[in-house]
């Protein structure tokens, strides 16, 4: 949180039909400094394919080496979506408590010899990645055969591959980057009966003005949406998400995200 900082859910317009852009210096940034991003990638060589600055709600600088619509990989950020649908479905009823244990979804894995430690797994640690499994994710390459997601994705059944992990710390504890965090949650909503293509569509995607043609979102191996890492879209709709946020869930009128979401 910036000291000082006074949130305002207002906004002088609203990017739903698409942003407006406006100079540096009218949105009280400096064109000099910002010139000299683009010198530094440059004098770097940089990778950088699309450089978006949005000041006050307008587009103050704008680089892309393609279309400004291309689709881009997103990779991890998928899970900050991912966590905002489970915020909606949670504030609409379709999940009751992030305090929920897993167990409660998953109901054939904890049938016989339940882990006490495993079974009070909640939706709240799958989130906050503090399930307390093993699971060296980010400490192993991701194309060496030993990173437990390379597994996960090649498993016939990764739900049962990942909960079949053994518990190392108590759930709550610790932080651990998983990935497979995030595609278990989506699977709790595939079984509270929810279409979570739809449901995205029409709670989060459409009241910000991004169509289906605009962004694309690779399924896994049993045709459902993957949660972690498979999301493809342009710099201005994640521009969108990012205001989203900033206005605290807030988008015309409209609660889309629960403000008990926003840090």
């Amino acid at each position: 949180k910036t000291s000082g900082f006074v949130f305002n859910p207002q906004s002088e317009y609203w990017p739903t039909k698409g942003w407006k852009s406006s100079t540096p210096e009218k949105q009280g940034m400096n064109s000099k400094a910002l010139i000299e991003v683009f010198e530094e990638i440059e004098k770097n060589d940089l990778e950088v394919d699309s450089l978006l600055i949005v000041r006050n709600g307008y587009i103050v600088v704008e680089a892309n080496k393609r279309h400004i619509e291309t689709l881009y990989p997103i990779y991890s950020s998928t899970k900050s979506f991912t966590s905002a649908i489970i915020g909606i479905a949670l504030n609409k009823g379709y999940i009751c408590s992030v305090d929920q244990s897993i167990s409660e979804f998953f109901p054939e894995l904890f049938q016989k010899n339940i882990n006490s430690l495993k079974a009070s797994i909640t939706l709240k640690n799958l989130l906050t990645m503090s399930c307390g499994f093993e699971w060296p994710e980010v400490q192993t390459d991701y194309s060496n055969t030993e990173n437990p997601y390379f597994q996960l994705m090649q498993s016939d059944n990764w739900i049962k591959f990942l909960l079949d992990k053994p518990i190392k710390e108590k759930p709550g504890q610790k932080f651990n980057y998983n990935s497979g965090c995030s595609r278990l949650l989506f699977e709790v909503l595939y079984r509270s009966g929810l279409n979570v293509a739809d449901f995205a569509q029409i709670n989060l995607f459409t009241p910000m003005g991004i169509l289906k043609d605009q962004y694309k979102w690779r399924k896994t191996q049993n045709g459902k949406l993957n949660a972690s890492d498979a999301l493809y879209m342009s710099p201005r709709n994640m521009a969108k998400f990012g205001y989203l946020y900033l206005k605290g869930g807030h988008w015309e009128g409209k609660q889309i995200i629960p403000k008990s979401w926003i840090i």
